[in-house]
């Protein structure tokens, strides 16, 4: 009989680091998986079949499943999960998502946000959002029949959550962690032997000195608005009295084991000598390191005449950051754009209309849906690469049939990429995608992607630039970057070095380009204070090495008629794709 640990990883609930624990304890025997496209739902007969597929793995974890397990033939399954005090989670979410690099609607909504602005528009979204809402029972409920992910939780999902988890083999609280692997080890010591969940913290984003009690008391204290409070108490209540409830469950399984506070001594000693022998392995090359670093600081120190400047404040007008009030006040002059025109370039109009003709001879064999479709990576319905954008790549990916295609920056436009090209190209074109968190990207690809498929995990300014080299006429480099121009950005060595050095006939997309080179006024009162589209103005004026093929949202301002006629699922989000062409090259 085969024996599985399924980890139901939720959001910020210590999952990374009883991933790691299982990770240490099955080398090359478990996986992660959140299906072909990231965070889709994995169904349960989704998960089985993954199970079944891979019969090497005794451990395996997953973001997003749906429960109850199926039954699968002479295998056992050991769900194990860990749960939260919501309050405290909260907060965690929130120093989470600020120190987060990817430009997720969260991430960039805290980094600019205040914790009583972030909590008010987490709750404000729209309602299928249960991040901050009874997040935990809903992960463990059925989906409602009129809207999936409702957040007007009753007490019926409040059992139905219990009773999804009473068959679980641990149930883990995060406070009490642990106790809970501990008992964890003693549960499944009867299906797998020398069972070890030893752990170092992995992904903790805060000190946690303070009690768990002390931290939810500080909660009201951050937020500092006692309506705003009460209603993320009245949204959490289910959550709440299902957390309570695990947490009695836990002491009452722990009453029933017989010198528990030994079991739980030796867990935490495992688990201070994997600390110990972690901070040794890189001790010594650390100091190594250090004492270089200084040697080589005491060398090229040399005494300053005169104290140096430490930088200048948001506003100030040598910082790079604007200053919101003088943008507020001029906001009509900049937002407000009704040419055509952008001087000194040359926009292309007649072209532009021309590929929206040419490209429109693909769209009835579109095959992307709103909603996740089995045997596709991706759907419409994501709030970062959506309809027009989509669409646009598709149909330019048709139109070339490119050999090869680089990708800068990879996510939900990679899954349109990799679905067109095996269901449109026969699997002719030849992927890199550059990328230096490439988790996302990975959960995307499935086992024949491999032979056309190099994944570069770095930043591009790590890259060199010879890899552009191997781009010829009708080959596509898919630009997607932090959209920030600063000292040794991506953004730089793009304009810098990899653009001059492109051969005639590459073609070029940027992403997040609204007209006329100015970003939405939305997203710079959130604080997307990005430059990359005035360097891209500023590379086009009097440029006559690139052709403009087709500008997403020029054409949706200035030419929605045709748009309608020709693509008219387009309207519904025209996208930020810009397309040129380096000239000298067939016209094709």
């Amino acid at each position: 009989m085969r024996n599985v640990i399924f980890h139901c990883h939720v959001f910020k609930n210590a999952g990374s680091t009883i991933d790691w624990a299982l990770a240490k304890q099955f080398p090359g025997k478990f996986l992660t998986f959140d299906g072909d496209v990231p965070w889709t739902t994995l169904t349960p007969d989704t998960v089985r079949d993954y199970i079944e597929d891979h019969p090497e793995i005794s451990a395996f974890s997953t973001h997003q499943p749906r429960l109850p397990f199926l039954d699968i033939v002479d295998t056992n399954i050991f769900g194990i999960v860990s749960l939260r005090h919501p309050i405290d989670r909260v907060a965690s979410i929130y120093h989470y998502e600020r120190q987060q690099p990817e430009e997720t609607p969260g991430s960039l909504k805290a980094r600019c946000s205040t914790f009583r602005e972030y909590v008010e528009w987490r709750l404000r979204q729209r309602s299928g959002s249960t991040v901050l809402t009874n997040h935990q029972v809903s992960y463990f409920t059925p989906y409602d029949t009129a809207n999936p992910q409702s957040i007007n939780r009753r007490l019926a999902d409040l059992d139905a959550a219990i009773e999804s988890l009473s068959s679980f083999a641990a149930v883990c609280i995060v406070d009490r962690l642990d106790e809970s692997l501990t008992l964890a080890e003693h549960v499944l010591s009867n299906h797998f032997s020398e069972i070890d969940l030893s752990f170092i913290k992995k992904n903790v984003m805060r000190t946690r000195s303070e009690s768990l009690d002390q931290r939810v008391a500080k909660v009201p204290e951050k937020l500092d608005d006692e309506v705003l409070m009460n209603e993320l108490l009245e949204r959490n209540q289910l959550d709440q009295a299902f957390y309570d409830h695990h947490k009695e469950l836990l002491e009452s399984k722990i009453n029933q084991i017989e010198n528990f506070d030994l079991l739980v001594k030796n867990f935490r000693e495992r688990c201070q000598s994997l600390q110990d022998n972690d901070r040794n392995e890189h001790g010594a090359t650390i100091m190594s390191k250090s004492k270089s670093i200084l040697s080589s600081l005491r060398k090229s120190i040399q005494p300053s005449p005169s104290p140096q400047p430490t930088g200048f404040p948001p506003g100030h007008f040598y910082s790079p950051i604007p200053n919101v009030s003088e943008i507020r006040a001029n906001e009509d002059q900049i937002f407000t754009h009704r040419s055509k025109e952008v001087a000194g370039i040359d926009l292309a109009e007649d072209t532009q209309l021309q590929f929206l003709k040419d490209l429109s001879a693909f769209y009835d064999e579109l095959p992307f849906k709103d909603s996740p479709e089995p045997g596709l990576r991706y759907y419409f319905e994501n709030s970062m690469y959506s309809y027009g954008d989509a669409i646009i790549l598709y149909g330019m990916l048709r139109h070339f049939k490119p050999s090869r295609l680089i990708e800068i920056g990879s996510g939900f436009s990679s899954a349109v990429s990799l679905d067109t090209n095996d269901l449109f190209l026969n699997h002719s074109v030849e992927f890199t995608f550059i990328e230096p968190y490439p988790e996302r990207l990975l959960g995307l690809m499935r086992g024949a992607d491999q032979k056309n498929c190099t994944v570069i995990e770095s930043r591009l300014q790590d890259v060199d630039p010879e890899v552009f080299d191997i781009l010829e006429d009708g080959d596509i480099l898919f630009i997607d970057s932090t959209h920030v121009s600063k000292i040794d950005s991506d953004v730089n060595h793009i304009f810098f070095n990899i653009l001059p050095r492109l051969r005639p006939g590459v073609v070029v997309h940027f992403h997040d380009i609204s007209f006329p080179f100015e970003y939405p006024k939305k997203w710079v009162y959130e604080g997307r204070f990005w430059n990359e589209s005035y360097m891209l103005r500023s590379f086009l004026q009097y440029n006559n090495a690139f052709d403009i093929l087709y500008f997403n949202h020029f054409m949706f301002l200035k030419h929605l008629d045709k748009l309608r006629q020709h693509m008219p699922l387009c309207e519904k989000n025209p996208g930020g794709g810009f397309w040129m062409r380096k000239k000298g090259a067939s016209t094709s």
